[in-house]
């Protein structure tokens, strides 16, 4: 039933096999597939990701569900809409948005952002960004042609420009879910976009100069100055390593 290995996961999958090869049932769980969301089963327990610092399932709330990084609402995002998991917010392109504080939890060097969006948007529609224009821009995001463009700005570059790579060619705007990811090898200087569970396109920019720490607030459904998102938007999350295919086709 196990090899002995006091603590290890049963062969099986049921239970925990003790130091003499036994599966002992107990009081959590056999594997990773009866964890949550970012979960993993580590010796018959569900243990969070350590690299998770936010994630905002927008069920009736904007609040962080693993830290103390709250959302305030802006205008009249509803979050009893139905998202993609339960409840999501719906963003009515006219001011709504959801404003999340910069925090140390938002500094980053290699980093994952995602979340799950449905709608028809209007081109520049902004989905998610920690950029206001200033010489703090960090991350950019908006809709074009029914693809989206994600921009990782440049270190000490205050125009905000930086390495910039767009999905291709997946119809984002077809009101049906999608499942965005965007991630960053700052070292590597590689940004990589992936939508509903397939990698999209991937680039690497020698020119790009680090991602840049910038202190701006994040903004969900827009910008400082515009560009509102028309849509529903569930499940945002922050991972501060970049996810790779098989991890972002685990969520």
């Amino acid at each position: 039933v196990g090899t002995p290995d006091d603590g290890a996961s049963c062969d099986s999958g049921a239970g925990i096999c003790n130091s003499e090869g036994v599966c002992e049932v107990v009081d959590g769980c056999g594997g990773d597939s009866e964890c949550a969301v970012f979960e993993s089963c580590i010796s018959g327990s569900c243990e969070l990701d350590a690299d998770l610092v936010a994630y905002y399932t927008f069920e009736n709330s904007v609040d962080d569900v693993i830290g103390t990084n709250d959302g305030v609402i802006a205008g009249n995002v509803d979050c009893s809409v139905t998202g993609q998991t339960d409840l999501g917010c719906e963003f009515d392109g006219i001011g709504d948005r959801v404003e999340i504080p910069h925090s140390a939890d938002f500094v980053f060097t290699d980093f994952s952002v995602g979340f799950w969006y449905k709608g028809v948007p209007g081109n520049y529609d902004h989905p998610i960004s920690k950029w206001q224009n200033t010489n703090q821009n960090v991350l950019n995001s908006f809709f074009l042609n029914e693809d989206i463009t994600i921009t990782f700005s440049g270190n000490g570059d205050s125009s905000g420009t930086g390495l910039t790579l767009s999905s291709s060619g997946e119809s984002l705007g077809d009101d049906y879910w999608h499942f965005i990811v965007a991630t960053l090898d700052n070292s590597g200087k590689t940004g990589t976009i992936y939508v509903d569970g397939e990698l999209s396109n991937s680039l690497n920019d020698p020119t790009f100069t680090g991602l840049h720490q910038g202190t701006d607030k994040i903004v969900v459904g827009g910008v400082t100055t515009g560009a509102d998102l028309n849509g529903v938007v569930d499940s945002l999350f922050f991972v501060k390593r970049e996810l790779g295919l098989a991890e972002v086709q685990g969520l």
